[in-house]
């Protein structure tokens, strides 16, 4: 899980990125996530620990995304990968949530704010229990192939990942 600082990540064999939660920038500690090879569905989970929508509505999370990495948020809820564009544009017939507002991949950190439960409501979705979250590369086009994008040793940076009212 990846909620706030200092968080436990596990990499699944052949699935993630090279995970190092140890980089400190500043007074805070962040998670990096490196492509070990061009392309791929390069997922990471926040969490697999299912959590309620109704006691935690909003994501928010700070973020370091140099250009050349392209990625988005997924939600399983109802057994039903769902979309959330971060800066990786839509995939191919995703079922979409929204858009993260603002996102700019420019290797600044950043924060991001996304209200899950206003988009669920949005879509015409009952609020549910969230059964997952990750972050992984949109399928479309040749994105994962590699081409435009996501080619061996991208990487990009979490922390302070948190769920809640704020």
């Amino acid at each position: 899980m990846l909620w706030g600082n200092g968080a436990r990540a596990r990499r699944r064999a052949g699935r993630v990125g090279a995970l190092d939660f140890k980089f400190n920038f500043g007074p805070k500690t962040a998670l990096q996530i490196t492509n070990p090879r061009s392309g791929g569905d390069w997922t990471t989970f926040v969490t697999r620990t299912p959590f309620d929508l109704a006691a935690h509505p909003i994501l928010q999370w700070d973020y370091r995304v140099p250009q050349g990495v392209k990625i988005n948020l997924y939600a399983l809820i109802d057994d039903v990968w769902r979309e959330i564009v971060f800066n990786g544009g839509a995939s191919d017939g995703a079922a979409s949530l929204g858009t993260v507002g603002g996102v700019q991949s420019d290797g600044k950190w950043r924060r991001a704010r996304f209200d899950l439960a206003g988009a669920m409501r949005e879509n015409g979705l009952d609020l549910k229990e969230v059964q997952a979250l990750a972050f992984a590369a949109p399928d479309r086009d040749y994105l994962r192939s590699g081409l435009g994008g996501n080619r061996r040793g991208a990487t990009y940076w979490l922390r302070d990942f948190n769920a809640g009212t704020f």
